[in-house]
């Protein structure tokens, strides 16, 4: 079963409306919301990870990132940055 029509069953709402409501609080897309926490997911796992056995692909994949490019794009829009340059300047 979709993992949205999931949310829409336990929340006894159609996509529709979800959709609005989301749109209403957060103003923004459910989509964008859940990218803006994986990317969040991301980096904190980066700056928590250690440069030298770990890699920003095997991380990155871990939060559903598969397009490297389009991830590296997306992190340093939002974060200022590169995540490999988040990763080299973690304490571990």
């Amino acid at each position: 079963m979709d993992k949205t029509l999931k949310v829409y069953q336990a929340l006894k709402v159609s996509k529709s409306a979800l959709s609005y409501g989301f749109q209403d609080i957060f103003g923004m897309s459910s989509i964008a919301y859940l990218k803006i926490q994986r990317l969040k997911g991301v980096r904190n796992a980066l700056k928590k990870s250690n440069p030298e056995s770990d890699s920003v692909m095997g991380i990155a994949n871990r939060y559903g990132f598969w397009h490297m490019g389009h991830f590296s794009t997306d992190y340093k829009h939002m974060f200022g940055e590169s995540p490999s340059v988040t990763l080299q300047r973690s304490p571990a």
